[in-house]
């Protein structure tokens, strides 16, 4: 079964990255446009972000790659069982951190709060802006 979201592995984005060259002259508008979408899914999948499970499928066929030697499975597999109980979890153990004034494991439990969440977390974005 594929996972709701996909995101590419470092080989698989260095094989893209050259198709997009072969087949789209280095343009990721011009395959945005091939695929009928914006550019910003499109910029997600050569920056490692999760993009829709079919969109990421349609990506691959357009670039001549095989959609499953690309995907990084373990990637999405950790962000797809991450349930709300595991995010508030990692908030309360980010809050000890920064009460124990351990900035660095603060930081980067709010990062991966802020990654579960989809970037929507907005407690940890504010723990970012304010250098925790």
């Amino acid at each position: 079964m594929i996972q709701r979201s996909l995101q590419a592995c470092v080989e698989g984005i260095k094989a893209a990255k050259i198709a997009l060259i072969d087949r789209f002259s280095n343009n990721q508008q011009k395959l945005a446009n091939a695929l009928e979408v914006s550019r910003q899914p499109v910029n997600k999948f050569f920056n490692r972000k999760p993009v829709d499970s079919s969109l990421f499928v349609q990506i691959c066929e357009k670039l001549g790659l095989k959609w499953q030697e690309v995907a990084d499975f373990l990637q999405s597999e950790l962000e797809e069982s991450l349930q709300n109980s595991d995010i508030i979890k990692i908030k309360l153990d980010a809050y000890h951190a920064e009460v124990e004034r351990d900035w660095d494991l603060a930081r980067q439990l709010w990062i991966r709060v802020n990654v579960a969440a989809g970037g929507s977390d907005m407690q940890a974005i504010c723990a970012g802006k304010n250098g925790v």
